[in-house]
């Protein structure tokens, strides 16, 4: 999900300029390029033998959070998907402070096993969940607005 990964400003109502398609066509672009950086990451920090290592790879990480959420906030969404645009958004928002406290907690922890019960931890992992399901959700709500023309 970290690839899912997409600093954005928003139109108060959506409206965009942007047609369905070229919407999505954005955003699959946006996916396609931050996806493959965030797998990596996450295997890199799966291999991790100390806190150390997970501080610098969720060091690289952030930044590719930050990437993600600017290129997706500077989308205008075409209006009958603003409101969607607007919790995906969301969503990505919510995960960069999560990231960061985590990263923080990496470079400040004794060992691993302090590190993996940190209520960091625990937030990052709730937020990867809820993710999860925001883009089943997502998918589902964006599929029904394409077959509805």
């Amino acid at each position: 999900m970290a690839g899912l990964g997409v600093g954005l400003l928003l139109s108060a109502c959506g409206g965009g300029s942007l047609t369905l398609t070229e919407y999505v066509d954005r955003l699959n672009a946006i996916n396609d390029r931050i996806v493959p950086q965030a797998e990596i990451l996450i295997t890199e920090l799966e291999l991790s033998t100390t806190p150390a290592d997970v501080n610098a790879t969720m060091e690289r990480m952030v930044a590719v959070r930050i990437e993600s959420v600017e290129t997706t906030e500077a989308l205008d969404p075409p209006e009958q998907i603003a409101d969607l645009h607007r919790l995906f958004l969301g969503w990505e928002k919510r995960l960069l402070p999560i990231e960061e406290a985590m990263m923080i907690r990496a470079g400040s922890v004794a060992g691993w096993e302090e590190f993996f019960e940190s209520p960091e931890v625990a937030a990052y992992r709730g937020a990867l969940v809820e993710g999860k399901q925001f883009c089943l959700e997502f998918q589902s709500r964006l599929d029904a607005t394409a077959e509805r023309g």
